[in-house]
């Protein structure tokens, strides 16, 4: 049996159906690529608190893929409240989980290659375009044609060269 390489993948633990389909894509991508996903409260359980078991398990990996999968819809609110730039909020906001950004920066300040998918809709931290230095890729998880799924696998192919480099150093 070949050695599978870990890598870090951060998801949100509920998801809808649409939401699950493309989760059980990548992840199947990324078995047929042999890595092994592992994640808090997937793989992965506690013994200690959240932040440390994450940081134990992302310094075990040998690369990061964030599923930014939108978890919040805020319709009606205010950004920024009373500051000079406070301003009512004109389109439904979507947020991911904070446990995105939070497994992404540690990620991040492992140096993992990183590999972010990101709902449409879904904005800030490391959603951001140049936020990252790994790829960003966006999608709509209602709407996926041939093209789009083909462009999931060609970007998880790319990163895991990336990631088997970073396996044999």
């Amino acid at each position: 049996m070949a050695i599978r390489i870990p890598v870090f993948v951060s998801a949100p633990s509920v998801l809808n159906p649409a939401q699950q389909s493309v989760y059980d894509y990548v992840t199947g991508a990324l078995a047929e690529e042999g890595l092994q996903p592992r994640a808090l409260g997937r793989s992965d359980f506690p013994e200690s608190d959240p932040i440390t078991e994450v940081y134990y398990i992302a310094r075990a990996c040998y690369g990061g893929l964030i599923l930014g999968f939108s978890q919040i819809e805020v319709v009606d609110g205010i950004l920024r409240k009373g500051t000079q730039v406070e301003s009512k909020i004109s389109a439904t906001l979507h947020m991911p989980t904070p446990w995105n950004q939070i497994e992404a920066g540690m990620l991040s300040a492992l140096r993992k290659p990183l590999l972010v998918f990101v709902e449409n809709g879904v904005s800030g931290g490391v959603f951001d375009k140049g936020a990252i230095r790994g790829f960003l890729q966006s999608f709509d998880a209602y709407k996926m044609s041939v093209h789009d799924w083909e462009q999931i696998r060609e970007r998880i192919r790319l990163w895991t060269a990336n990631v088997r480099t970073a396996f044999r150093s």
